[in-house]
């Protein structure tokens, strides 16, 4: 590679600060029992064939990788002018730094089967009408976190 093409690498709105993906300890977390079943039952269909141990080892593998796949979704990068976010369903949003009104950790109210339950989330408030995001904060590791949005915290 020349010296010429190392110095025109393309920047990203002016710079990333920092970028954070989904901690090693989520993957573990989230993925890692689906993939020790996943072995328990291809070993016992190895063993014992016929017994329908192969299809629990299909399905059990089928859910740990969708939890990989969720997981390796979820992006949080800081630019010298953008926040961005993208989710574990790879919806990305990007929110101008000069547009963040307000940023804080808080709790979120949710409701699932008509029960209301408190998620912790970073709400980032930006705009003149008050619009929101909320982002999911726990795949991430807790310094990653600290290091990227300590700065919008202040605002």
């Amino acid at each position: 590679m020349s010296e010429k093409s190392k110095q025109q690498t393309p920047k990203v709105w002016g710079g990333t600060r920092g970028a954070a993906r989904a901690a090693l300890s989520s993957y573990l977390a989230l993925s890692g029992i689906w993939f020790v079943l996943a072995s328990v039952y291809i070993a016992l269909a190895l063993k014992e064939p016929g017994h329908g141990m192969a299809l629990g080892g299909i399905v059990t593998l089928s859910v740990g990788v969708l939890c990989v796949l969720w997981l390796r979704g979820f992006r949080l990068r800081i630019t010298d002018d953008h926040l961005e976010y993208r989710d574990g369903l790879y919806r990305s949003i990007s929110i101008p730094l000069r547009d963040v009104t307000k940023a804080k950790q808080t709790w979120v109210g949710w409701t699932v089967l008509g029960r209301s339950l408190r998620i912790p989330r970073f709400v980032v408030v930006y705009g003149t009408q008050n619009d929101r995001v909320t982002i999911n904060t726990k795949p991430f590791s807790r310094d990653d976190l600290q290091r990227l949005l300590g700065a919008l915290r202040t605002k």
